[in-house]
């Protein structure tokens, strides 16, 4: 009889640890597919918004390549007609432009920490065509000494 009680003390075990396992399968089986729902909804999300974004890209796209034109054109001296080639041409939007005020002063916003070419035309008409650094403080032409700075906003 103790070989039959032992044999049923182990039977009973082993089907406590199948029952605990089968439970916790059971649980696992339930669990994860809501898990992987958030989941399944957030991609969701997230490609509706890689989405829109791409519309608006597209839509910008389309607005700017209606909007561009080419322009083209010759330089020549008045005297005699001659092609200016020796030279640089700087396009530039007319809002781009500032007058300097009463100290000469200048400020140009929202600029990126790196050098630019700048055109100051005197009230003569003379153009001097300098080149702004952020690590040089000052520039100067044979008529003009111009110093600024590069600071955060």
């Amino acid at each position: 009889m103790s070989g039959s009680a032992g044999s049923s003390a182990k039977v009973a075990i082993w089907s406590a640890i199948i029952g605990a396992l089968a439970t916790v399968l059971t649980s696992f089986i339930a669990i994860v597919p809501q898990m992987r729902k958030g989941d399944k909804q957030q991609i969701e999300d997230l490609t509706q918004r890689t989405e829109g974004l791409s519309k608006q890209v597209l839509d910008l796209t389309a607005q700017s390549s209606n909007n561009t034109y080419v322009v083209s054109g010759f330089v020549k001296t008045r005297k005699n007609n001659t092609p200016v080639t020796d030279a640089i041409l700087v396009a530039a939007p007319a809002e781009d432009s500032l007058p300097l005020d009463d100290t000469g002063k200048f400020v140009l916003q929202n600029m990126v920490n790196q050098p630019y070419w700048i055109v100051v035309q005197t009230q003569d008409g003379k153009l001097s065509r300098v080149l702004i650094n952020p690590t040089d403080p000052e520039t100067d032409t044979q008529d003009l000494a111009i110093t600024y700075s590069f600071s955060k906003e």
